[in-house]
């Protein structure tokens, strides 16, 4: 069972690192729109941190 939570975790820091690469990609290579880019980042950002809250929440309570 631990091994699946480290597994989650690895999976939650590769999707991070993936959107933070989109991000840049749009920034540095896109046309800069601060609301388009807000409109694209916010609902990513919502559903990675759920997940993190998730896995870290089963996490604490497996240790139990």
């Amino acid at each position: 069972m631990r091994q699946i939570f480290f597994i989650c975790k690895y999976c939650l820091l590769i999707a991070f690192l993936l959107i933070t690469m989109y991000l840049v990609k749009i920034c540095v290579f896109g046309d800069y729109i601060a609301e388009a880019l807000m409109a694209r980042a916010l609902p990513l950002s919502v559903v990675l941190l759920s997940m993190a809250i998730l896995f870290f929440a089963l996490q604490y309570k497996s240790k139990e």
